[in-house]
């Protein structure tokens, strides 16, 4: 065996766990680039913004009830409903908070976004379902909801989210708040 050849193949294990890698941290949300742009990720769900939010003795926070919400998010494991719950009962807190998942490519510009796509003026939130298959929006919101629980204040909990979720990728930009939200 020549020693370029030998060389090549001793960097092989490298090269291939690199590889695996990049690709696990580039797919953090399970949904293909290809999807992005041509499947749609929201479902109009039966709960209004003005049904009354369910408490919960585990949080310091309101929890919205599962029953109104998309199949897909009832269906979902107990962290992704509560995800939902909280997303759907305390906007303004999960519109305080950015994303790092990539879903920036979807046009999201909170946390929030990754949950909720619109409301009609009538009240009836209109769900995405793009957090009901992407753990790092489930991971940042129960983050959220743990440093809410502890009694820490926006700006804490925005510098923890910031700090440990930047390595997954680039923040949503946040609204303008003199804009006035969506």
């Amino acid at each position: 065996m020549n020693a370029s050849r030998k060389i090549t193949m001793h960097r092989l294990p490298t090269l291939v766990a690199a590889v695996v890698l990049l690709n696990a941290l580039l797919a953090a949300c399970a949904i293909p680039p290809e999807e992005l742009a041509t499947a749609p990720h929201t479902m109009s769900g039966a709960m209004t913004s003005t049904a009354t939010p369910v408490s919960d003795p585990n949080h310091d926070h309101p929890l919205a009830a599962l029953d109104g919400m998309p199949a897909e998010v009832q269906a979902a494991d107990a962290r992704t409903q509560d995800a939902y719950r909280f997303a759907a009962a305390n906007r303004a807190a999960a519109e305080s908070v950015p994303c790092y998942c990539g879903c920036v490519g979807l046009g999201h510009v909170t946390s929030y976004d990754c949950y909720v796509a619109g409301e009609t003026a009538a009240g009836a939130l209109s769900f995405d379902l793009h957090a009901a298959n992407c753990t790092v929006c489930v991971d940042i919101t129960h983050d959220q909801m743990r440093l809410m629980d502890a009694g820490l204040p926006p700006e804490t909990i925005r510098g923890y989210i910031d700090s440990h979720y930047a390595k997954f990728g680039p923040p949503t930009p946040m609204r303008d708040d003199s804009a006035g939200g969506r």
